[in-house]
């Protein structure tokens, strides 16, 4: 059986390619009122209440503009394949000291009352999408997993790896140009497997990363594709490395995108042969502080005891956990 639906793998973006290469109907789009504009600033979204904010191209335009941000970053994401509206990221300069006084920019309705010293409502946060993923639609969860992950790659691509020239985004901002070769950069996802390893008990195996920041916080295990790997491949190198166990049965589950800062997680379960003595468990150092075999019951009360917590709700990990146990009815102080 599958993974169900991923918090981060929901979406009704059209992505709508076509248009990416059409300058003038991109503008026309910004300039629509009607289109939904998300800013992005530092990594963060604008979320009031449980719905992103969006706003209009020119208000967005006329914030930038008064804070030296005039040629600020835009990527089209596509169309909303339920409204049929089109939408885009854009790069939203941060406030000034100044800010603070009534500044004359004027706003749309939409964004707050004209002279505020902000283009978003009261009340609004600019908060990571891994805190919140579990919160949004399925619209707002898919506009927000494009932009920042487009953000990120952008952030990573102002300069031509091969000549070292400056880049600057274009069709619509998913290519960056080299100025000095015209080299075109596409964006890239680094793919990683992520994998439930269960015994011939039933039981599942869960560590705790080395630089985890929580003696409590445990997960699956999981680590990046190497080139010319197949995905299942993977997942037994990885599970022999980490932990020096042979698995086989390795079976796909589902896929999330992850753009912290620009992953896709494919998940997977795998069988281990033996009956899961501790002393099989041959840990790498750097990378594994320890590791466990959980049945349900004695995950369940570790839990209780305060001695586990579970990766985040928006996490596959926690899915794949759920996977294993069932359903999603278990719980951690990472929820809260």
């Amino acid at each position: 059986m599958a993974l169900g639906e991923l918090p981060l793998s929901r979406s009704t973006l059209d992505r709508n390619a076509a248009l990416r290469s059409d300058s003038a109907a991109l503008l026309a789009a910004w300039g629509d009122p009607s289109t939904r504009v998300l800013p992005v600033r530092g990594g963060r979204v604008p979320l009031l209440g449980t719905q992103l904010v969006t706003v209009a191209g020119p208000t967005l335009d006329t914030w930038n503009a008064g804070h030296g941000a005039s040629t600020a970053l835009k990527v089209y994401l596509g169309l909303d394949s339920q409204s049929g509206t089109q939408c885009f990221a854009a790069s939203a300069a941060e406030p000034l000291p100044s800010d603070n006084q009534p500044t004359g920019v004027e706003v749309s309705d939409a964004a707050g009352p004209a002279g505020s010293p902000t283009f978003v409502p009261e009340g609004t946060e600019w908060v990571s999408l891994r805190d919140v993923a579990t919160r949004l639609s399925a619209a707002d969860a898919g506009l927000a997993v494009a932009s920042i992950a487009m953000f990120n790659w952008h952030g990573t691509m102002n300069y031509c790896h091969h000549c070292a020239a400056p880049t600057e985004a274009t069709l619509g901002g998913w290519v960056r140009r080299c100025t000095r070769e015209g080299r075109e950069l596409f964006p890239r996802t680094d793919s990683a497997v992520i994998m439930s390893v269960v015994d011939a008990q039933g039981r599942l195996l869960l560590a705790q990363n080395a630089a985890a920041p929580d003696p409590q916080r445990v997960s699956v295990l999981a680590g990046f594709v190497e080139p010319g790997e197949p995905l299942e491949a993977a997942v037994r190198r990885e599970v022999l490395e980490e932990i020096g166990l042979a698995v086989d049965d390795v079976t796909y589950l589902g896929s999330q995108p992850w753009p912290f800062p620009m992953s896709l997680m494919v998940g997977f379960t795998a069988r281990y042969g033996g009956d899961g003595k501790a002393e099989e468990l041959v840990l790498q150092d750097d990378e594994i502080a320890w590791a466990e075999w959980f049945s349900k019951e004695e995950l369940v009360r570790a839990i209780e005891e305060n001695r586990v917590w579970l990766p985040s709700k928006s996490s596959i990990a926690r899915g794949i956990i759920n996977h294993w146990y069932g359903d999603d009815s278990l719980t951690s102080p990472v929820d809260h």
